[in-house]
């Protein structure tokens, strides 16, 4: 419902406005931490004598177990809300 005639302009606090940072710089790192494997390929390759095709696999699973670890997640979100959930860690 839009605010009325009278009503005045939320603010933002200073809180939120350092959570939403530190939410963003950490939701970078995840993205950083997760990109890396496919970077160090190579490297990781050459020390564990993997083929490319080997190699692809693991990032594969990796991809996969990650995004079915979604499913608990999104689960507990909707049950518990996300202030439990997230508080907990």
């Amino acid at each position: 419902m839009p605010p009325g005639p009278g009503a005045t302009p939320l603010r933002i606090r200073r809180v939120q406005k350092i959570t939403l940072t530190l939410l963003f710089i950490a939701g970078i790192v995840n993205f950083l931490d997760r990109s890396s494997l496919s970077v160090a390929g190579e490297a990781i390759r050459a020390d564990l004598g993997l083929s490319a095709t080997e190699f692809g696999v693991l990032l594969s699973a990796f991809s996969l177990s990650y995004g079915f670890a979604q499913l608990p997640s999104g689960i507990l979100l909707d049950r518990l809300g996300p202030r439990i959930v997230l508080g907990a860690g």
